[in-house]
């Protein structure tokens, strides 16, 4: 799906479909900036490639978040950084301005043979509804980003997510459905589905929040399935004052975790654990 008019179209369709239901926040799944190659690449290729096609992609779904008018996570992008190539995600307003841009801190050994280099900082950005947190490829693997993105006020965690196949609710239940419960907050996944740059992509898109005041106490609000590959819920004032009520991470030792986390990562900048 190469050029700017078809990944505009590609973009444009659903998150206009989304605000008709009363959307406000358009989360789409990992790689999407990708699509923007010609056909025949491969992730094993030379991606900065990429480098080019950067302004494209958010000019394009700036125009999107504008038309559309609604905030705007369009999957994520392949694209230059201060040291070297980078994954990151972006944050539209529905003016088409960039409120945020999110790197990749924990990167998978096939992502660093591609050539890509880890972002150094998280940070949770304001929203009308309150702060959010971004997690990005293997930081859902990693329970330090979802609970500093929380420690930061973050009360919804957006994951662009591109799962290489096979994949199972197992190994999902592991990364954005865990992040949900541990942190207490909600929790939104978009997940590649397909063939793309050579590889398989898949997994089960769904939001997420604290098993306590999901249906059934799953913690899963909504999932894709069924014919349903646009996924809409509202996260209400009710909701939040429920998650609020519980306090879990007022609750927790953090007197102690402040004490010897350093201490015990610093050991491992020092050679390894003891």
């Amino acid at each position: 799906m190469p050029g700017r008019a078809a990944f505009e179209e590609f973009l444009l369709k659903p998150a206009i479909e989304a605000g008709e239901r009363g959307a406000e926040l358009v989360l789409f799944p990992g790689y999407l900036g990708l699509t923007l190659l010609a056909p025949g690449w491969h992730f094993e290729d030379d991606l900065g490639r990429v480098a080019d096609l950067r302004w494209t992609y958010i000019d394009a779904c700036a125009a999107v978040a504008r038309a559309a008018r609604l905030y705007l996570v369009p999957g994520t992008m392949v694209e230059p950084g201060p040291e070297g190539l980078v994954h990151s995600a972006y944050l539209f307003s529905p003016r088409g301005e960039i409120l945020a841009r999110r790197l990749q801190v924990h990167l998978a050994p096939r992502e660093r043979s591609w050539g890509l280099v880890a972002g150094h900082a998280l940070e949770a950005v304001d929203t009308p509804w309150g702060k959010v947190g971004l997690l990005l490829g293997s930081d859902i693997r990693y329970p330090e980003v979802g609970r500093i993105l929380a420690l930061q006020g973050a009360r919804l965690l957006l994951a662009p997510a591109a799962h290489t196949s096979p994949t199972s609710s197992w190994r999902q239940a592991a990364g954005v459905w865990r992040e949900a419960q541990a942190n207490q907050v909600y929790a939104a996944e978009a997940c590649l589905e397909g063939e793309l740059g050579g590889l398989q992509f898949g997994g089960c898109s769904g939001v997420y929040a604290p098993n306590e005041i999901t249906p059934g106490e799953t913690g899963v609000l909504v999932r894709a399935g069924e014919g349903r590959d646009l996924l809409t819920v509202a996260l209400d004032g009710e909701y939040a004052g429920r998650i609020r009520r519980y306090r879990a991470l007022e609750l927790m030792a953090w007197r102690v975790y402040a004490r010897e986390m350093p201490a015990a990562y610093a050991q491992i900048g020092e050679g390894g654990p003891a």
